[in-house]
């Protein structure tokens, strides 16, 4: 696979300045917003690298890795009861845990 031409990195890429926006978008509590920050902006530098590197694998299970972190906050951090930045989390997290893998197993099924 070439660099840079791997959608499901560019998608990631996307959704963590989505991830990094959310407080503001979606209305986080204050107390939350530190995760979405973090995260976002470790997302985004993940891909980056990904697109970059795209025979390395240590990216994609690093997205892997914040995606279960991210669906797991809304219970962890306590605001599984706030509807709109649970979802949101919740959908992130899914959508970090399955792109990696989605990208991982057709960039191997092209050797």
């Amino acid at each position: 696979m070439r660099s840079w031409t791997s959608w499901q990195d560019w998608t990631g890429l996307v959704l963590g300045i989505w991830l990094f926006l959310s407080p503001w978008i979606v209305g986080f509590a204050s107390g939350f917003s530190w995760n979405a920050w973090v995260f976002g902006i470790a997302i985004v530098l993940v891909t980056l690298w990904a697109l970059a590197a795209p025979r390395r694998t240590a990216a994609e299970i690093l997205l892997g890795l914040f995606g279960v972190w991210i669906f797991i906050t809304p219970w962890l951090l306590g605001f599984s009861s706030l509807a709109g930045q649970a979802w949101n989390m919740w959908i992130l997290g899914i959508l970090f845990i399955v792109l990696p893998i989605w990208r991982y197993a057709t960039a191997n099924s092209a050797y």
